[in-house]
């Protein structure tokens, strides 16, 4: 099977404490509905700290940190995506956002990768094109994502973890959705290699922070952290968060 050009990436970020009818995970329940709905393939992943603002729009008051936040990523195609969203019930009782997402190539166990160089150029050429807000069974709004790629082991000048104090920072001005990920292997810019190599966790892992809310939330909160962050990257690009009701 053979699929190239523009896709959707969508992400769905729920607590892992919520439940589907008081029986198990609700994060499982989308992983099942997005099994039967025959989708090319789903990514669960999950966060170590962050919060997520509640339905009546008012932040609680703890953090998520023993029930972490569960994200996730799934690619495919616009039809089928649409056949997931109309068939999955509680997608009011999480946060679901789209991303545009342009694949090369994919394949399965018995067909040979091959990835057209033409096609990779196209997709780059084209890639400032507006978004397609496409999705339905929705009310839709923009949103920006800001990524901040960090170490573990950094810390603010009073000996906290960044990665939480960016957190804490980011429920101050009442962001949307804040959450940390840990890597497993991964360098920075001077080129120092972390990784994994033990059942525990070493020390000075890389830790991407990722916080969603609206631009000028976003603006004002980048100019306030900025005298706190040293050596770290940080990206900025929208999405579109896909809003469902009852």
């Amino acid at each position: 099977m053979k699929i190239e050009g523009e896709q959707v990436l969508l992400r769905i970020f729920v607590g892992s404490n919520k439940k589907y009818r008081y029986l198990f995970p609700l994060y499982r329940y989308f992983v099942n509905s997005a099994l039967s709905s025959k989708l090319a393939g789903l990514t669960v992943i999950k966060s170590v700290y962050g919060f997520l603002k509640n339905e009546n729009r008012v932040f609680s008051e703890s953090f998520l940190k023993s029930s972490n936040i569960i994200i996730l990523e799934i690619v495919d195609r616009l039809d089928r995506l649409n056949r997931f969203l109309s068939k999955t019930e509680l997608l009011d009782e999480a946060f679901v956002f789209s991303e545009r997402a342009y694949i090369i190539a994919y394949r399965t166990k018995d067909e040979e990768l091959k990835v057209d160089t033409n096609s990779v150029n196209r997709i780059l050429k084209n890639s400032g094109e507006s978004r397609r807000n496409m999705l339905e069974h929705s009310e839709k709004s923009e949103k920006i994502l800001l990524r901040i790629f960090i170490g573990d082991d950094d810390r603010t000048s009073n000996g906290n973890y960044l990665y939480e104090w960016l957190i804490e920072k980011a429920k101050e001005h009442q962001m949307d959705i804040a959450v940390a990920i840990k890597g497993v292997h991964g360098f920075g810019k001077a080129g120092k290699l972390r990784a994994l190599e033990t059942i525990e966790l070493s020390q000075d892992m890389p830790v991407i922070v990722e916080i969603i809310s609206d631009e000028d939330k976003i603006k004002a909160f980048l100019k306030t952290i900025e005298e706190g962050l040293s050596d770290c990257l940080i990206t900025l690009e929208k999405v579109t968060q896909l809003k469902f009701f009852n």
